[in-house]
């Protein structure tokens, strides 16, 4: 198998995996292919995604550095899309949770009261 098919294989089997939301694996594939051709941007962009999905944003700062300066105009436009639809999707979550305590709250309002008259929001928590 040449070097071209071993990278084209690779980066196969990473996007897969960033597929299946195995992002440790694709980071793996990524790394492994940028051993054949470290300079490829579109690499270097699909580990930054995993490594954004896997929240190790060191790693984002790395890759997302070595993006500026091999493409300099394109990186900046795909890093910022990434981290807006991750913002996105973790404001979500936050008001997801935070529906879901009001609810509670409002459900055992008086279950949840302790002595000083306000609410146990550990207990909630633990339910969540």
């Amino acid at each position: 198998m040449s070097k071209l098919e071993k990278l084209e294989k690779l980066i196969e089997k990473g996007e897969e995996a960033i597929n299946q939301k195995k992002y440790g694996r694709a980071i793996n594939n990524f790394t492994y292919a940028l051993e054949f051709d470290k300079n490829n941007f579109s690499i270097y962009s699909k580990r930054c995604f995993s490594y954004l999905q896997n929240l190790q944003f060191e790693e984002v700062i790395k890759d997302s550095n070595k993006m500026i300066k091999i493409n300099p105009k394109d990186s900046l436009v795909n890093f910022k899309k990434k981290i807006n639809k991750k913002v996105i999707r973790l404001q979500s979550n936050c008001i997801e949770k935070f529906k879901k305590i009001s609810t509670i709250k409002r459900e055992y309002k008086n279950w949840f009261k302790n002595e000083s008259g306000w609410f146990n929001f550990e207990t909630i928590r633990r339910r969540i």
